[in-house]
């Protein structure tokens, strides 16, 4: 991730973690977070978010090219607006993933996802769609045991388990989805 010129993708996800240097911590060189970095997020979450947002791509192996007709130039300001959005949603202290699940890399990639739902199946733009998750802060308070993420909670360990599979994120979509056409208009 550091070094690849080749991948689209992998360049804009350096060039806009370069952005947020000064607002949110983001992990560099490791691909997974433990629950003792205080970094949100790591460049390899972040070009899955994009890959999910722009593209549907689950799995993050850039298996689509839907989006490849439009510029990188052209997803650079809506992922921006992407990430601005985390500062605003996630709890003071969001990268203690003790407890809050907005650290957590499943649950980014299934935001960004949501956004690309939104504007596949609800005709909204990817700013449209974006500033909806804005209603999720108010419903949602990013813990493991929030109802949001009944499908993921494990009571025995009081975490949620499992976040990152296909299946999860997909549920996890559909969840903010719903609690997003109950509060919101869509």
């Amino acid at each position: 991730m550091q070094y690849e010129q080749r991948d689209a993708f992998t360049v804009l996800t350096r060039k806009v973690a370069e952005k947020f240097e000064q607002t949110m911590e983001i992990e560099q060189k490791l691909s997974r977070l433990t629950d003792q970095s205080s970094a949100l997020t790591s460049l390899v979450i972040m070009r899955k978010c994009m890959l999910a947002m722009w593209e549907g791509d689950l799995v993050g192996k850039e298996t689509r090219s839907s989006n490849r007709l439009l510029p990188m130039k052209a997803l650079e300001g809506p992922t921006e607006e992407f990430y601005k959005t985390w500062l605003h949603l996630f709890p003071t202290g969001a990268c203690n993933r003790k407890l809050y699940v907005s650290g957590l890399g499943g649950i980014q990639i299934a935001l960004a996802y949501t956004v690309y739902l939104l504007s596949k199946d609800y005709k909204l733009t990817h700013r449209g769609a974006i500033q909806k998750l804005a209603i999720l802060k108010s419903v949602c308070s990013w813990q493991h045991d929030d109802p949001l993420f009944t499908h993921l909670y494990d009571p025995t360990t009081r975490r949620i388990k499992n976040h990152g599979k296909k299946s999860a994120l997909q549920e996890t979509a559909r969840q903010f989805i719903t609690m997003i056409k109950r509060e919101g208009n869509l």
